[in-house]
């Protein structure tokens, strides 16, 4: 059986790039450790990445890429007309999508109260099931939605019209009675465009974003059990619209971005490519090797050897091995859509 497993992953290797990319390559020596990168995300859970605008700027049907298979598939149920939602993964193979802008009202963007969840049953022969939730008590886009050690999903911040309607209240769905709670409690400031994370030890920590028209430079830490804020280490490249990864060392990698957006529609923004990681035994940030291209909004996971990063702009995509500490390009698989929301879960 060992002697035929090297000819088994290698098809496989195979069958996945023509899934991925249309094309079929003739194997060679170089391809094997491509084809053990594939591989080795087997058993790792599922990300679901749906919403969004292609590069024709229409919208494209949810996806779905199970590790056990390495491979996309497009779900038959459900078809998002959202960009700039968020999704929180929720127990038991279920994830919840809130809030958005239409894409047919993306001329004059107004967020969404409209929630659902997404299920998935155990069986492969069995299809996912959506279903709807109550809605938020705010409208929101561009916020972020993290779920909490004690299951909830904590919703904050996000735009309700235009740049400066930026929301400083926060919101918490249980997922047991499927209703919101909407905090007394508020955030600091204002913001949207910025990244909300679960750490190891249960407290939130939220980082970037933009208020008005300036890039938020404060980062804060949340703790559920006292529902209070602390200031914490500011970002070395402050940042919005970037995504953070939970390392299986307990820091944080905050992964590219851009400067602040303006209502101006002559004025220049830049797109990063720098990442830095986040110590939650200092509160202080460092930095981290570059990515490979520029984007924002990127797709990011973990799995237990690396970070893969699924770019918004089309720039493709490229994964950060741990025992090499380098970013490395990840060929056969696809980008994300800009304005795409996703999770990763179990």
């Amino acid at each position: 059986m060992e002697a035929v497993r090297p000819f088994t992953v290698l098809l496989r290797g195979l069958v996945c790039d023509a899934l991925f990319s249309g094309r079929v390559r003739v194997p060679t020596p170089d391809m094997m450790s491509e084809v053990l990168i594939h591989c080795k995300m087997e058993d790792q859970g599922k990300v679901i990445i749906c919403g969004g605008l292609d590069a024709t700027a229409c919208n494209v049907a949810g996806h779905l890429i199970k590790m056990g298979r390495v491979r996309w598939s497009t779900s038959k149920t459900w078809y998002f007309n959202l960009v700039h939602h968020k999704i929180a993964a929720l127990k038991c193979g279920t994830v919840l999508v809130t809030g958005g802008v239409n894409l047919f009202e993306i001329e004059m963007p107004k967020g969404l109260v409209q929630c659902c969840r997404l299920s998935w049953h155990q069986k492969e022969d069995e299809e996912e099931v959506l279903t709807s939730t109550s809605d938020m008590h705010e409208r929101r886009y561009h916020h972020a939605a993290v779920a909490l050690h004690d299951g909830r999903v904590m919703v904050t911040g996000g735009l309700h019209d235009e740049l400066t309607s930026a929301s400083r209240s926060m919101e918490f769905y249980d997922p047991d009675t499927q209703l919101w709670t909407l905090s007394d409690t508020l955030l600091p400031i204002q913001m949207w465009g910025h990244v909300t994370i679960a750490l190891a030890n249960g407290l939130i920590l939220i980082c970037g974003g933009q208020r008005d028209e300036e890039i938020i430079e404060t980062c804060w830490l949340y703790d559920p059990h006292t529902d209070t804020f602390t200031e914490t280490g500011s970002m070395l490249t402050p940042r919005m619209r970037h995504s953070c990864v939970l390392l299986p060392d307990g820091r944080v990698m905050a992964i590219a971005g851009r400067t602040a957006m303006s209502r101006g529609t002559t004025v220049r923004y830049e797109i990063y490519d720098s990442c830095e990681f986040y110590d939650p035994m200092t509160g202080r940030w460092s930095p981290a090797p570059r990515l490979l291209m520029k984007c924002y909004d990127p797709v990011c996971f973990v799995l237990p050897e690396r970070v893969v990063v699924l770019s918004s702009q089309w720039a493709g995509a490229a994964h950060y091995v741990f025992s090499t500490q380098k970013w490395t390009k990840l060929a056969g698989v696809p980008s994300a859509t800009q304005g795409c929301a996703s999770a990763h879960f179990y």
